[in-house]
């Protein structure tokens, strides 16, 4: 274990990879991967699925230089001078064309979709040190989204604004009125931190009372629970399973 009592490992590979993970939406082969995706996590007894917009596994300092392949510019409405605006909503057509025939598949097999609202993204200023996680040159059009009738729920994930602020922000108020017009439930992801394990139960009830979320989204397993090498697991902080007994009990009139 390190000095944290975590266990697990580092690992490092020789040499370059032959191919960045970096999918684009609008390559109609990534678009079949996914879907092939979405269509293994149904096979194999997924009672819903949630899809999240994040550059995880691509983390880069230059995102701005993504959306000029040549399966973006060949739907640009005008080739010949293209701006940044036209390759920001031709890969937004393209990610909504995605989520679409997704929850076609999806809805088919009687199961809900589940969108990821990422707070820092979908504001029209979001923190310039979360600017690598994020696609750039990319149309997020939530409010499409909404239009369509595409999640069953969703999600609101903050990083770069504190939870204080995110609960007072006015882009988080436009986007859950919008939601809740539209019938949509949303559940607030929250993460777990050991420095912040003293306000968990606060944080908790103050969503509880806030009356435009239905659910609290512990975020991430590892980050509480502690793994034994028998097979078992624990709680690593005692706060958190009170905490989830209290997210399971309807908030005071």
């Amino acid at each position: 274990p390190n000095a944290s009592g975590r266990d697990g490992l580092i690992a490092f590979t020789r040499g370059r990879s032959p191919h960045l993970g970096a999918p684009c939406e609008t390559e109609p082969q990534v678009q079949e991967y996914w879907l092939d995706r979405v269509e293994q996590m149904l096979d194999d007894g997924a009672d819903g699925i949630e899809l999240r917009i994040e550059n995880h596994s691509t983390h880069t300092d230059f995102p701005a230089e993504y959306g000029f392949n040549q399966a973006v510019l060949d739907r640009l409405a005008d080739p010949a001078h293209p701006t940044l605006a036209q390759i920001a909503k031709v890969r937004g057509d393209a990610y909504t064309e995605f989520l679409g025939r997704a929850k076609e598949r999806i809805a088919g097999r009687g199961r809900e979709m589940r969108l990821n609202f990422e707070l820092d993204a979908l504001r029209p200023d979001p923190p310039p040190r979360r600017l690598l996680a994020y696609p750039a040159n990319m149309e997020m059009q939530w409010q499409r989204w909404l239009d369509l009738g595409l999640p069953d729920e969703v999600v609101f994930r903050h990083y770069g604004l504190s939870f204080d602020d995110i609960l007072q922000d006015e882009p988080t108020d436009r986007i859950a009125a919008a939601c809740l017009e539209k019938g949509i439930p949303i559940h607030f992801n929250r993460y777990i931190r050991d420095q912040e394990a003293d306000r968990i139960l606060r944080d908790v009830d103050a969503i509880r009372d806030d009356p435009r979320f239905s659910g609290y989204v512990f975020y991430e397993v590892c980050s509480y629970i502690q793994y034994h090498p028998d097979g078992t697991c624990a709680f690593r902080l005692p706060t958190v399973p009170k905490a989830m007994r209290l997210a399971g009990t309807p908030s005071n009139p």
